[in-house]
Formats: structure tokens, sequence, C-alpha cells
């Protein structure tokens, strides 16, 4: 890199471009074969820039996904009565929880958190408000931490949503010390519903997402209980702002 650098002697980097100020052409030289030294001492820096910025669209284009499915469930839920959510701090719940925080940012909703699922107090909230309570958490082990609430809220008619943020389907049986299981329909016939989504991507649009998540049993207005939404994220989970 040192090299290249001394031999092109000077460069102005804009955006993710690179404009070339001050090459070095000296008196009698031939223009055409100068600057094809030039493209070719330029290559490399070209070649890891354009690399760089190929891996950060990547992750970006993933992270914006993320975050907007993020916005439209919570949103989705919001117009459901939701206006309590319950967070338990994870890495692959980041995106819910940023939205949910955006959210009570804006005063639609109040959230609550607790370093252990088992605390959240989601179940009192719901039965004191009389309205459904969003709760958050992130893949592995903590989604299990749940299952004492949900069999209660479905003996007692009580709504919650539980949004439980899973690996992508090409991690799923891979073992991490978080634990290697699937949060899909793992709470059995407890909930009244089970939603499991698909990893985010263009291949769903919005209104599909909004249509699909509105699709519950016809008797849970009348019943109440748990819906368990299951979402998929890839990472980058924090880059999308």
């Amino acid at each position: 890199m040192f090299r290249v650098l001394c031999a092109i002697r000077s460069a102005f980097i804009e955006g993710h471009r690179i404009r070339i100020c001050w090459c070095g052409i000296v008196a009698g030289s031939q223009p055409l074969e100068e600057w094809k030294e030039i493209e070719r001492k330029a290559s490399g820096l070209i070649s890891c820039l354009q690399k760089k910025n190929d891996n950060w669209r990547r992750k970006m284009s993933v992270s914006v996904f993320n975050r907007c499915w993020s916005k439209v469930i919570l949103e989705t839920l919001v117009r459901q009565g939701v206006s309590h959510v319950c967070i338990a701090p994870g890495s692959r719940s980041t995106p819910l929880t940023l939205e949910a925080v955006r959210l009570q940012n804006a005063g639609s909703v109040t959230c609550h958190t607790h370093f252990d699922e088992r605390g959240l107090g989601a179940l009192g909230i719901a039965k004191a408000t009389q309205s459904p309570v969003a709760i958050i958490v992130t893949s592995g082990t903590a989604t299990a931490n749940l299952y004492p609430a949900i069999i209660e809220a479905r003996q007692t008619g009580v709504n919650l949503f539980v949004l439980t943020a899973d690996r992508p389907p090409e991690l799923l049986g891979v073992r991490r010390k978080s634990g290697y299981f699937c949060s899909k329909n793992m709470f059995g016939q407890y909930p009244v519903a089970n939603v499991n989504l698909p990893k985010p991507n263009a291949d769903y649009s919005a209104q599909w997402l909004i249509s699909y998540l509105n699709r519950q049993p016809s008797n849970k207005k009348q019943q109440g209980g748990v819906v368990h939404i299951n979402v998929p994220f890839a990472e980058s989970l924090y880059d999308a702002n």
C-alpha cells in the first residue's frame, strides 16, 4: 500500500470514488503510457476499496431490511392495541428493540426492560391494563424462560404477543454458546396462533407482512391468549439507523 501511494504521489478519496490530484507526469512523457501506468498502480487500491464497499453494501442491505420488518411488525401490533413492550436484552433481537425504542420516543408505546426474561412482568401489565402486551426476546434458551407466562396467559385468556428473534435458516442447527435449537413453534399448543415469518428480504412487501400478521384465529378476540411471532434475522443487526 505504501509503494502504491508513493507512486501515485497524492490522491483524494470522495465517498466511494478516487479522484487523482497529482500523479507526477514529467515533461517528455507519453500521456497515454502514463495513464496506463497510473491505472496499473492504482488498480490494487481501487480493488481493495471496491471490496470494502461491496461488503458494506451487503451488510447495510440486510440491516435495513431487518429494521424495516421490525418497524412494520411493531407498528402493526400498535394498531392492534399494544401500548406496552417488555424487552429482555439480546443480540439477535436488536432490530426489534431499536424499533420499540423509536416508538417509545414517538409516544406510541412504553418500554419495560429486565435482564432476565422471567422478570419482565408482561403478564401482570397485560392484566392491569386490560390490553395486549408485546414481549421481545432473543434466540436460543432465552425463549424457554417465557414458558410459564405463556401457559398462564393461555389458561387465563390474557393477550400477549411474543416476538422471538430467531436465527436465519442457514444457521439453524449450528451449535453456539447460546444454544442451537429453533424457536419456531417451540411453545407447542399453548399459543392461539404461531406466526413463523421468513427471513426479511425484498421478495416480501410490507403489505404482505401486515396481512400475514393480521391472520389470527377468529376465536382469539373472544378467548384471548398468546400469539407467538418468530422472526429470523440474519446479520448485520446494528448498522441501519
